[in-house]
């Protein structure tokens, strides 16, 4: 029972990362259409969700459970395809694969202001 409620704490807590990289961008989007900014949002959600929710039902069908190894491999490939065609998503894609996060790496930063 506890791999279940490490299952279920881990979908859960990727399921708000898929609302923090996602839902803003849906609603820029949307805001200025006849959808609105909140449905754009929940749409662009929706559509990565499905994306994993349609993955883990093969897991299903072909193992007939999930390990959290299923979990971490699911979403982690669905936001990689999310990035093929997104420079923003790679770029943090990048910086979370990184063991230490330099603001170095990113040039001088004064030159911003």
């Amino acid at each position: 029972m506890d791999s279940s409620k490490k299952i279920l704490k881990s979908i859960g807590i990727r399921i708000v990362g898929i609302f923090m990289a996602f839902f803003l961008t849906g609603a820029g989007i949307s805001a200025p259409t006849p959808v609105g900014w909140f449905w754009g949002g929940m749409i662009a959600v929706g559509t990565v969700l499905g994306t994993i929710v349609t993955v883990l039902g093969v897991i299903l069908i072909w193992k007939a459970h999930w390990t959290l190894a299923d979990i971490e491999k699911t979403f982690r490939a669905v936001v990689a395809q999310q990035a093929e065609d997104n420079e923003q998503i790679k770029d943090a894609l990048e910086i979370a694969e990184m063991e230490e996060f330099d603001w170095a790496d990113y040039g001088d930063l004064d030159e911003e202001e």
